[in-house]
């Protein structure tokens, strides 16, 4: 980053906090789940939702897709390389 200091809401650093503590991707629902049991909470999809697009337009996380799912998928930034992951909804595809 540009050495700002990225400050998070307590929805947004509870998802972060599941997305470190995973080795591979995780959707939606499968995020919601772990945040509602680690945070004792009761967030609806749409919370989970966007609080993972504004992470994702501050670049802490991305959106991927996993061959045979429709579901959206996410991650830390940068993990879909590590894992071999082919593509990033998130960024375009090029094309020869």
């Amino acid at each position: 980053m540009s050495g700002q200091e990225i400050t998070l809401n307590a929805r947004q650093a509870a998802i972060l906090d599941v997305l470190r503590s995973t080795r591979g991707f995780l959707s939606t629902t499968e995020i919601r789940e772990q945040v509602n049991s680690m945070a004792g909470v009761v967030l609806v999809a749409e919370q989970v939702y966007r609080a993972l697009l504004t992470l994702e337009r501050r670049g802490l996380v991305e959106r991927v897709r996993v061959e045979g799912s429709v579901k959206a998928h996410w991650g830390r930034a940068g993990r879909h390389a590590d894992l071999g992951l082919r593509e990033s909804t998130s960024k375009p595809r090029e094309t020869a």
